[in-house]
């Protein structure tokens, strides 16, 4: 693509891969616009109405798989409503991603170093599944 005749070129994705869209545009002096790497913090508070939120922060998770710009990445939350805030969002994931559905039909992670990336960010960080598919590390359905 990038060594296409292009005017403009708009990339979203990694830093790595940004690196290597932005030396193929200058190689034809096309300008580009890289967004890279963004996160989307979510800010939850006590005072918070806890069902709207985690309603609206689990469709934005899986919107498009997961895969949009503006995806919810981790949520700030007041400690004293964690627990009824994350029953609430795997409510509303159940209800929007898999009561009654084929989970074969949900997106998965493309190939296996990134589902592998992706099952690493738990092991290596110290999160804790509290929802999903825990044979992801073997079948690539998160």
């Amino acid at each position: 693509m990038t060594s296409s005749p292009f005017d403009h070129i708009t990339f979203t994705g990694s830093t790595e891969k940004g690196r290597l869209v932005a030396a193929a545009a200058a190689k034809n002096l096309v300008p580009c616009i890289l967004e890279l790497g963004g996160k989307s913090p979510c800010i939850v508070d006590k005072r918070a109405d806890l069902d709207h939120a985690a309603q609206r922060i689990a469709y934005g998770m899986g919107l498009n798989f997961g895969q949009t710009c503006i995806r919810p990445d981790y949520v700030l939350i007041d400690t004293d409503v964690v627990q009824k805030f994350m029953d609430k969002v795997k409510h509303y994931l159940g209800k929007y991603f898999s009561e009654g559905k084929d989970r074969s039909a949900f997106g998965s992670a493309v190939n296996d170093f990134h589902n592998k990336r992706i099952c690493n960010l738990l092991k290596d960080h110290g999160g804790t599944l509290c929802y999903g598919n825990e044979n992801a590390p073997n079948d690539f359905n998160m």
